[in-house]
């Protein structure tokens, strides 16, 4: 008969499994990193987004690479900054 023993450590994680007819015993250690998108603040100034500002204030606009926020293929294109709003 195997037991299996697990105690984790914020993200590390040990699995000692013991073997009962043989008494051997065996570790194993397995480390884990989770990815944290953090999220933009949103701009308080009506329009404007970017570094300087933050993310657009309505979800389904873009932030164009002049730091304006709009719908058009003007804001959405080439320099859309993604992380402040969606591009196309």
């Amino acid at each position: 008969m195997k037991t299996c023993n697990i105690s984790s450590n914020d993200q590390h994680w040990k699995f000692n499994i013991i073997s009962e007819n043989n008494n051997e015993s065996s570790t194993s250690t397995t480390t884990t990193s989770t990815a944290t998108k953090k999220s933009k603040a949103t701009s308080t100034v009506v329009g404007r987004c970017g570094p300087s500002y933050g993310s657009c204030s309505k979800s389904n606009e873009c932030c164009s690479k002049y730091n304006y926020c709009g719908k058009t293929s003007s804001y959405c294109g080439q320099g859309c900054q993604s992380e402040f709003g969606i591009c196309d």
